[in-house]
């Protein structure tokens, strides 16, 4: 009941035709449907390497609950990369080499033995875990987060009066020009458009949707003239004129 009392204006008559109006007229679908594919995206992207990332962490916390040092973790992970390699031609693994590999890792990194959580997840190069933490908040966090700002925003459009219904249920005084405006696209159907003009000189225009007849456009610019009766309705050169350089003039 509420709902349907705020969208009335008073002096518009046919307030069936007014829902249709405004039924027409509510923006902000496209930029949900956006946000929501944004959302999606970085939610399946964010499902997929949270988990990696996670296991990492949980491992390397595992590692320092053991007492491992940086060194013992980063020969263990030289291990596991050896066992992955499937080539009929690797050679046995050198312990000792990997100790030398990981002792240069940890001077370069500036880092200790103590320094076993830090290394561990940072990896022997000094960015895999980092590195994955960063891809997850641009690949997954951004397009969640941009897909939020635009499902709210349409949300917000959805919910609020375009534009011509705030113009006439709060300053229809203002409406100085009133005109229908037939739109040809090729390969498209033709639209109505009605336009109003302000004693601003500000032109804005809104679509009748379904009911985009000659008549409806007719019916709705007489809908309006009714709630402005001072404002000049039809269209001619000498009116666009008119308008453009004294538009407070307008008025009958």
């Amino acid at each position: 009941m509420g709902n349907r009392a705020s969208n009335r204006i008073e002096g518009f008559k046919d307030q069936a035709m007014l829902d249709r109006l405004l039924a027409a007229n509510r923006g902000g679908g496209f930029r949900m449907l956006l946000g929501l594919a944004g959302m999606i995206a970085g939610l399946v992207y964010l499902g997929m390497t949270g988990p990696k990332i996670l296991d990492r962490w949980s491992a390397c916390s595992k590692a320092v609950e053991q007492g491992l040092s940086a060194t013992d973790v980063c020969i263990e992970q030289e291990k596991a990369d050896h066992a992955r390699n499937h080539s009929s031609y690797k050679k046995p693994f050198d312990e000792e080499k990997a100790r030398r590999d990981c002792r240069w890792a940890l001077d370069e990194q500036g880092l200790t033995d103590e320094d076993t959580r830090a290394f561990c997840f940072a990896g022997k190069h000094g960015h895999s875990g980092w590195m994955a933490v960063k891809k997850a908040g641009i690949v997954g966090g951004l397009p969640l987060g941009c897909g939020l700002l635009l499902f709210f925003w349409g949300l917000w459009r959805r919910k609020s009066k375009p534009l011509f219904f705030r113009v006439l249920r709060d300053s229809p005084e203002r409406v100085v020009w009133i005109y229908v405006q037939h739109i040809k696209k090729r390969d498209l159907p033709d639209s109505r458009v009605v336009i109003l003009g302000l004693d601003t000189g500000q032109l804005f225009g809104f679509h009748l949707g379904r009911h985009d007849s000659h008549d409806a456009a007719n019916a709705v610019a007489a809908q309006i003239s009714a709630l402005a009766p001072w404002a000049h309705v039809g269209y001619d050169e000498h009116t666009r004129i008119q308008f453009w350089s004294d538009p407070a003039s307008m008025r009958k």
